[in-house]
C-alpha cells in the first residue's frame, strides 16, 4: 500500500473517536453546548486538512474563505446560491487543471479533500443557511 493510502485510512480511522467525544459534550457540562459542538468540530476538521494535505491546505482553507465571503457579502441576496455555484466548482475545474498553468501538481489526499469540500460547501447548504429563520 502506499503512504496516501494509510494517510486515508488515518484521516477516516480519526473521525470515528472524534464522533464519540461529540457525545460526551453534554448541555449539563457545558451552558452553550451547540458552541462548543461546533467549536471542536470546526477544529478537528481544520486539523484533519492541515494533516492530510500537508502544505497543499490552503487550496481547501480558500475554497471555505470564499465561500463564507459570499455567505456574509450577499446572504440576503438572491444571487448568493448561484454566485457560490460558479466560484466553487470553477476553482474546482483550475484546481483540477492547475499543472497545465505551471503549478505543481497535487496530491491524492489533497484531490479527494478538494472534491469533499466542494460538495460540503455547495449551494445547497448556502440554500440551507438562508433559508433558516433569524
Amino acid at each position: 500500500m502506499a503512504f496516501d493510502d494509510y494517510l486515508y485510512f488515518a484521516i477516516l480511522s480519526s473521525t470515528v473517536p472524534l464522533g464519540f467525544f461529540l457525545k460526551l459534550i453534554k448541555a449539563k457540562d457545558f451552558p452553550n453546548t451547540v458552541f462548543y459542538r461546533k467549536l471542536f468540530c470546526i477544529l478537528g476538521g481544520l486539523l484533519q486538512i492541515i494533516i492530510g494535505t500537508r502544505t497543499q491546505a490552503w487550496h481547501s482553507l480558500l475554497l471555505i474563505f470564499l465561500n463564507y465571503v459570499i455567505l456574509r457579502c450577499l446572504a440576503k441576496s438572491r444571487w448568493c446560491p448561484r454566485v457560490s455555484f460558479v466560484i466553487t466548482f470553477g476553482y474546482l475545474l483550475f484546481f483540477r487543471t492547475m499543472h497545465f498553468y505551471g503549478f505543481s501538481p497535487f496530491t491524492g489526499p489533497t484531490n479527494a479533500l478538494q472534491l469533499l469540500s466542494t460538495f460540503r460547501v455547495s449551494p445547497q447548504k448556502l440554500y440551507d443557511v438562508l433559508s433558516r429563520p433569524t
